[in-house]
């Protein structure tokens, strides 16, 4: 075989079968945003309760995101021993507009997020000093801005000083999301968790990665309190009973 004819096979290689897959690899190392807070306050990260929304609100792409939708969160000052020993009970998660969402298991996306042996499903460890979330839980190619650093540092305008985060890897399927133009929104409703929980998401569809950088977070700044929740209703109850009896009081 002549250099000429070896050339011509070369570059009919690289064509065919190099160019395809760099091509689809960058397309999915090309992150569009999936934004936390419906809406965004705007609040780098965006300040929100334990019911919320994961968007994304852009021009393009515009395509329907693969199972599952992941939802990640990191409570602060609750440590691995403590999740896996059974001290502090495992978050829950409802979806509000269809679709299931439940604690994950391993090896979705590349991710890798049972701790260790006696782990509970979802539980993703302690992320510490030097951390970022995305890269500790093993999913590659997204933003990086989610560190321990900003974490904390956000936790600390609530007056937490958190230590570590345990985190946590929802898996949310039959969403649904379908992005722009349509805009759909996964309502979500987080239990067991605190003040300061940073939550943040990821999907993939057929060209692209969808991830949420720090600006565009969640952080969890009020949690109802079962007690608020038990005096809200006496209150509510207690007008009932008061319209009822001034009622009968009028016949």
């Amino acid at each position: 075989m002549n250099c000429r004819i070896r050339s011509a096979v070369i570059i009919m290689f690289v064509l065919v079968f190099i160019l395809p897959v760099a091509r689809a690899y960058a397309d999915l190392i090309d992150p569009a945003t999936l934004q936390i807070g419906n809406p965004p306050t705007g609040g780098d990260p965006n300040l929100i309760s334990s019911a919320f929304g994961i968007y994304q609100n852009s021009n393009s792409p515009a395509n329907a995101l693969y199972n599952p939708l992941l939802l990640i969160i990191g409570i602060p000052n609750v440590d691995a021993s403590s999740v896996i020993g059974g001290s502090f009970p495992l978050p829950g998660i409802s979806v509000n507009n269809g679709g299931t969402g439940q604690l994950g298991g391993a090896d979705v996306y590349g991710g890798n997020w049972n701790y260790g042996a006696g782990s509970p499903s979802g539980f993703g460890g302690d992320m510490t000093s030097g951390d970022e979330i995305y890269s500790f839980l093993g999913i590659t190619g997204t933003d990086h801005s989610n560190s321990f650093t900003n974490w904390s540092g956000a936790d600390k305008t609530l007056g937490i000083d958190p230590t570590e985060f345990a985190t946590f890897v929802f898996e949310l399927t039959d969403t649904n999301i379908n992005l722009y133009p349509n805009k759909q929104v996964v309502d979500v409703t987080l239990s067991g968790i605190k003040p300061g929980t940073l939550a943040v998401a990821y999907g993939q569809d057929a060209t692209h990665l969808y991830d949420t950088p720090f600006t565009q977070a969640g952080m969890i700044n009020k949690v109802p309190e079962p007690s608020s929740i038990f005096l809200l209703g006496s209150g509510v109850l207690g007008l009932a009973l008061l319209f009822c009896y001034r009622r009968r009081e009028l016949v």
